[in-house]
């Protein structure tokens, strides 16, 4: 497995995540980095598999659209005891604008 090249948060918030491609929830955000995120998901999410998901930014507000980006699940693994399933995710697709939007707020968290 590859080293990280940014710092991940920690998300406070619950942060849907929504499956793009087959609708409906595929979990929530556990913790998140320009270049990827722990995804908390009441199903399997499986390795190597490419996900088009979509979801908000903590503290942007109602008119902020929503970010869109494809991930690919580096490890995936059987949370203990609550069903629950772990998966550090890459981002592998995002537009330039929802890059800066998710870079902008990371900076806006440094040191929270």
């Amino acid at each position: 497995m590859s080293e990280r090249r940014s710092m991940r948060k920690q998300v406070s918030e619950a942060l849907a995540v929504t499956d793009c491609m087959g609708g409906g929830s595929l979990g929530r955000i556990g913790n998140l980095s320009a270049e990827g995120l722990m995804l908390i998901s009441p199903r399997p999410v499986y390795e190597r598999h490419v996900y088009q998901i979509r979801f908000p930014l903590p503290g942007v507000g109602a008119s902020a659209p929503q970010l869109e980006a494809g991930i690919q699940c580096l490890w995936a693994e059987a949370a203990s005891g609550d069903g629950a399933h772990w998966a550090g995710c890459q981002i592998v697709s995002i537009s330039p604008e929802h890059q800066d939007l998710l870079e902008a707020w990371l900076e806006s968290i440094n040191g929270h």
